[in-house]
């Protein structure tokens, strides 16, 4: 709240006077002390085109250009303050380690270029702790992960590196395809929203948009079912969807859980537990199938293995576990204490 309301103030500061370079200087930092880098960086130009000589915002910039793997420009501006500041040893120390940072990147996009996914790994790990907001490396790591077949690592480098870009509704699509290769139709259709959210025309985007929504829209429909403890419309519904989406494995992993429940409702307990197992083949940390399968085998008397899963994924969704606790007591160890259970 302190630094939304320095923003504010610095706003209508630098409104009523553009030539407040002063104003600029602190609205820069409050930027950058939010992690905004892109609009500190802005302003910290703006400063250094009115006042060149400023040391304290020049010495900033350079922090933050090194931050952003931005390094030939970090290297002139602590050449400029090694030439034209006090204290140019602390300054020589920085060209130096960005001189280093250099010769190592270089490195790693050689070994991103030969596929050598394993010294990338390393080496942009490395260099990621002094310049967090490096994009290119989050990039080239997410790559990497993606080649590996580790798509949950892919996407969260990925997000850092858009997190980190201008207006990359590309990369903003990559994420949406390995979302739904994960089985996360929701996500996806969520992410495909961000990129036309900056270009409405974008083609990929709008494609895999109108898909995404159409797709989601069919798991509503079931989901509806569910919300009205219609449970043999809910099965219909899912074998429907099924024979429509055959070879689609994102489709088949949603509507999966989703029969889990409602076979489990319906009390065909064994056929409950085998489409959480589908789901499990696709993706064997998916807590929500795993939390699906434990109440299958809670409503089947199975309560020891019931509650071994709850051991390990309950505690991710702890309102499952209560909510199980009160419908069967005497399914769940603790409260089975509480309960005349037998």
């Amino acid at each position: 709240a302190k630094f939304a309301d320095a923003l504010t103030h610095y706003h209508k500061a630098i409104e009523l006077d553009p030539s407040n370079y002063q104003a600029i200087y602190r609205r820069a930092t409050t930027y950058l002390a939010v992690g905004r880098a892109k609009p500190g960086l802005t302003d910290l130009d703006t400063v250094l085109a009115q006042k060149p000589d400023f040391s304290g915002a020049r010495q900033q910039r350079a922090n933050v250009l090194f931050k952003m793997g931005k390094l030939s420009e970090a290297a002139h501006d602590f050449q400029h303050l090694i030439d034209h500041a006090e204290n140019s040893k602390q300054f020589a120390d920085r060209l130096w380690l960005v001189e280093q940072s250099q010769q190592n990147t270089e490195l790693a996009r050689h070994s991103y270029e030969a596929q050598d996914c394993e010294h990338v790994l390393e080496t942009a790990s490395k260099l990621l702790v002094e310049q967090p907001w490096n994009s290119e490396l989050y990039l080239m790591r997410g790559h990497c992960f993606e080649k590996m077949g580790k798509l949950k690592e892919a996407i969260v480098e990925l997000r850092h590196a858009s997190k980190h870009s201008t207006h990359n509704m590309q990369l903003l699509f990559e994420i949406s395809e390995l979302q739904y290769k994960r089985a996360q139709i929701r996500g996806a259709l969520s992410t495909i929203r961000e990129c036309l959210k900056i270009d409405p025309d974008h083609k990929k985007c709008y494609g895999s948009y109108k898909n995404l929504r159409k797709v989601v829209k069919s798991l509503d429909a079931i989901k509806s079912t569910i919300d009205a403890q219609a449970w043999p419309k809910c099965l219909s519904s899912g074998e429907k969807l099924l024979k429509s989406h055959e070879n689609d494995v994102a489709v088949r992993v949603n509507v999966a859980k989703m029969m889990c429940q409602c076979n489990r409702e319906n009390g065909n307990i064994g056929a409950a537990i085998g489409d959480c197992n589908s789901a499990l083949e696709h993706d064997e940390d998916d807590v929500e199938a795993w939390i699906l399968r434990a109440e299958a085998y809670l409503a089947d008397e199975e309560h020891d293995l019931g509650w071994f899963f709850f051991i390990f994924f309950g505690v991710v969704q702890r309102n499952r576990v209560e909510s199980v606790a009160v419908d069967r007591p005497c399914a769940v160890p603790y409260y089975s204490r509480l309960s005349s259970c037998s």
